[in-house]
């Protein structure tokens, strides 16, 4: 365990811990809406090649929704695909926690 104090000075760490903050949004006025999937799908990859726990959170909580438009043709990138065939980033999108019950004290960042 080392002290990481550029990121929290009171806390050791084994691994950073970052949540990843998503829209719960299903409509923007009468139009359909919600998560452009590249937009969590490549930083959850980056954030867990360089070693930190990645916690997916949204603004209610439970499933987020996922725009159409992200799953089209020339936007359904190599990450969101990876991340709709991966179990772990699923089960944290199907079960996001919401912002206001996430434990700051426990992240290095947001």
């Amino acid at each position: 365990t080392r002290q990481a104090s550029f990121l929290h000075p009171t806390r050791t760490l084994a691994m950073p811990k970052v949540a990843i903050v998503n829209t719960s949004a299903t409509q923007l006025g009468s139009h359909p809406t919600g998560l452009w999937l590249e937009e969590c799908a490549a930083p959850y990859y980056k954030f867990k090649e360089a070693g930190f726990e990645v916690v997916l959170a949204s603004t209610a909580g439970g499933p987020v929704p996922i725009d159409a438009g992200s799953l089209g043709e020339g936007f359904f990138t190599e990450h969101g695909k990876k991340f709709m065939h991966d179990p772990e980033a699923m089960g944290g999108m199907s079960h996001s926690v919401k912002v206001g019950d996430l434990d700051l004290s426990t992240m290095d960042a947001l």
